[in-house]
């Protein structure tokens, strides 16, 4: 799996949503090697500006925090941002 393509096709997804300019910002920190900070920080936006995600979107944003071992309090509660279908998973604890 190539992280920096899943990252970005993550953040590319969120372009609409967030602003292409934050996407950006947020994804250049890859270019230097720093994935998981880009991660935590298009996991902030998303948290901060209450951006609606899809089931789909949602479940990416898990795989991708497992992959990096990334976990957050805006992390746990992006499940509150799903907006398509019912809530299926409960959102992951915190430990």
């Amino acid at each position: 799996m190539n992280l920096q393509r899943e990252n970005t096709s993550f953040g590319q997804q969120l372009e609409s949503a967030l602003g292409k300019g934050r996407v950006e910002a947020a994804l250049d920190y890859m270019i230097h090697g720093e994935e998981q900070l880009a991660f935590e920080i298009l996991v902030d936006h998303l948290y901060e500006y209450a951006t609606p995600l899809t089931e789909a979107q949602h479940e990416e944003a898990l795989m991708l925090a497992e992959i990096l071992k990334h976990e957050s309090k805006a992390l746990s509660r992006l499940y509150e941002l799903i907006v398509e279908g019912p809530k299926t998973k409960e959102p992951p604890r915190s430990g």
